[in-house]
């Protein structure tokens, strides 16, 4: 397929495509349908992570009070070219 049909905006054959052409880009450059549920699954990881935070602490007359110490979510690498979602 040539450059130019590509630039036009139609897919290339990923079979065809040299990886050593390929640059990064950037959030915003993914389609709506893209970012959705990875999207979905960051609300998840924030609720949970709250949820989480919140079980550490109670409250006494005097104030909150940390029962616990938190230890935040261990997040794969942002340096990691994985792109698979984690389980949870």
């Amino acid at each position: 397929m040539s450059s130019s049909a590509s630039m036009a905006g139609e897919k290339e054959d990923s079979a065809m495509v040299d990886p050593n052409n390929m640059v990064d880009i950037k959030y915003n450059d993914l389609l709506e349908e893209q970012r959705q549920a990875p999207e979905a699954q960051l609300k998840k990881i924030e609720a949970e992570s709250k949820r989480r935070l919140v079980s550490c602490f109670g409250r006494t007359r005097h104030g909150l009070v940390e029962k616990e110490k938190f230890i935040p979510l261990n997040l794969p690498s942002t340096n990691s070219k994985q792109c698979k979602q984690p389980a949870f």
